[in-house]
């Protein structure tokens, strides 16, 4: 079940966080105008600022580029701050990870897919470079192979000059 401890006011609108924090967001982002890849880097630095905040390591679910892993903050009562939100376009749904499930790996240096798999802990780091035994083995076959041209220099021609 995804987590939606964001602020709803009366009008089922979402609240902004408290000031303090929406302060030093606004002052992150500044000096990060581009937060894509920086949650991880933003929530440490943020909590260092907040120590009342708490770390929460999941995925947010995207309307235009799926599942992502992603870092964001909460609150005492549970209300998300997230200092890198900018990065995602359209509306988001955030999930906090549990033992087992899916975490994002790697991308495929063969075929470019994104690689997937259950891990019990976070605390180490996982990283795939293939998705498969086949596209390993392409890869690994195409940069073994020999060159099929051979490099020689033209030492006759007159516009090389020798010196």
């Amino acid at each position: 079940m995804a987590s939606t401890n964001l602020d709803i006011n009366e009008n089922g609108q979402i609240k902004p966080c408290d000031k303090k924090y929406q302060e030093w967001i606004a002052n992150y982002l500044k000096k990060h105008p581009n937060p894509l890849g920086e949650c991880q880097y933003a929530c440490k630095e943020m909590l260092k600022a907040f120590p009342e905040l708490k770390i929460i390591r999941g995925h947010v679910e995207t309307v235009f580029w799926g599942r992502r892993g992603h870092w964001w903050l909460e609150t005492l009562n549970g209300a998300i701050v997230d200092p890198t939100r900018r990065q995602f376009p359209g509306p988001i749904e955030y999930k906090q990870w549990t033992p087992d499930e899916l975490v994002r790996t790697g991308k495929c240096m063969n075929c470019g897919e994104e690689i997937w798999r259950k891990v019990a802990s976070l605390d180490q780091e996982y990283h795939d470079y293939f998705c498969s035994k086949e596209c390993e083995k392409e890869t690994t076959d195409e940069m073994n192979k020999p060159n099929s041209y051979p490099i020689t220099p033209n030492l006759d021609s007159e516009d090389c000059e020798i010196m």
